[in-house]
């Protein structure tokens, strides 16, 4: 959906088997408003896929976009990243001599982005949490330490979304 609807047509040509004349009647319904560009972006997304990864491929790439980014949900196919709580990642109080309390533990997001690998370096993910593109179960974060609940800790489970990229983190100790 972030290509142009100028680029679309030029994709079309090169990228599909789309004859030309079909091409220009595409351009004229949507320049009418028969045709919304999203839906035109969407067959194109799905044509491309289908040639190079199959019919199936294909399908559930239309199911995950629509579930992602239309209906909010979490796709399928989200990948799982395995993150051990150490001293790296943990805060600490200045009194505090361990990262858990009863309530919860303190988590530095930067050092979570990287162990992530969503984020190259510290700078780079503590500029995308200033800039609020970093959500933990859909609520963003714009704080560089985060409080995990023991709701969190006990699911061991969490979903990290930087921008449009998503990952399952299975958190342990």
């Amino acid at each position: 959906m972030s290509v142009s609807d100028e680029l679309m047509w030029r994709y079309y040509e090169l990228l599909t088997d789309v004859k030309v004349p079909e091409i220009e009647q595409m351009k004229a319904d949507a320049a009418t408003g028969k045709q919304h560009p999203m839906q035109l972006k969407k067959a194109l997304a799905r044509r491309i896929v289908q040639d190079f990864h199959g019919e199936q491929a294909a399908k559930a790439a239309d199911e995950n976009w629509a579930k992602q980014f239309q209906k909010d949900e979490v796709p399928e196919d989200v990948e799982t990243v395995t993150i051990k709580l150490n001293d790296e990642l943990l805060s600490f109080d200045s009194g505090q001599t361990s990262g858990s309390s009863a309530e919860s533990v303190r988590v530095r997001l930067p050092k979570l982005l990287q162990a992530a690998r969503m984020a190259k370096s510290g700078s780079e993910a503590l500029r995308k949490v200033r800039q609020n593109a970093v959500k933990i179960n859909g609520i963003v974060c714009s704080d560089p330490i985060v409080h995990f609940s023991q709701d969190i800790l006990a699911k061991r489970e969490l979903l990290l979304q930087v921008g449009r990229q998503l990952k399952r983190i299975a958190i342990t100790n």
